[in-house]
């Protein structure tokens, strides 16, 4: 028996390492300067899932500056978004709008002077902001530049997910939904952190109207 479970876990061991090195020699899709062409990239790769949310505005300097947000609905704080990044960037700035330079790099005064967030980076490329944006984090977009901001932005507030009374296991996590659907959507997408994950909303019932959403797998 010990022989076999050694075996088998050589073989799953084998399996990741070829799909991590396979993963590893994918080309990577550079950001384009110009913001709706990466916003078009997203939908691509995230595709129409009604958990992706994106959230357009304008960043006001001595000209108005395109940005978006990308996030999924449910695994990001929404008062953290609100509060510490969309709050921020849409009120007039009327220090920097007297001191910024057009030779001065707004993605960095962003960065340092304007977001209050512990942990802010930097990325050149739409993997690396999809791999960030699945996890929870809020990535955003500025027109003119090939780099976007990811932020972490991960936790929501709901009553705890509990294990399920009929269904109880041994092994894996002791965790079963609830009558929350953004939390029910989260919980899967915790476990499958996959950008072809998709979520379709729809309404059931003449009467009640029940909302519901069927996830799959783009492409299976």
């Amino acid at each position: 028996m010990l022989k076999k479970l050694k075996y088998l876990n050589k073989i799953h061991s084998s399996k990741n390492s070829s799909i991590q090195h396979e993963q590893s020699n994918q080309p990577q899709t550079p950001i384009d300067k110009h913001i709706s062409e990466n916003h078009l990239q997203l939908k691509n790769i995230l595709g129409k899932s009604a958990d992706v949310k994106f959230r357009d505005f304008q960043f006001m300097l001595h000209e108005p500056i395109d940005i978006f947000l990308c996030f999924i609905d449910g695994l990001v704080n929404e008062d953290s978004v609100n509060t510490y990044l969309l709050k921020p960037l849409m009120e007039p700035n009327f220090l920097l709008q007297k001191d910024y330079r057009e030779s001065e790099d707004l993605i960095k005064i962003i960065k340092n002077n304007i977001l209050s967030s512990a942990s802010i980076q930097e990325f050149q490329t739409i993997e690396d902001a999809v791999d960030h944006i699945i996890l929870g984090n809020t990535v955003i977009f500025i027109n003119g530049y090939a780099t976007c901001l990811s932020i972490s932005t991960q936790g929501f507030e709901t009553r705890n997910v509990a294990e399920p009374d009929t269904e109880s296991t041994v092994r894996g996590p002791r965790s079963g939904f609830n009558e929350v659907l953004k939390v029910n959507t989260a919980l899967v997408r915790r476990i499958i952190n996959n950008p072809k994950l998709t979520f379709e909303s729809m309404k059931i019932g003449k009467q009640t109207n029940t909302n519901i959403r069927i996830g799959y797998i783009a492409g299976i």
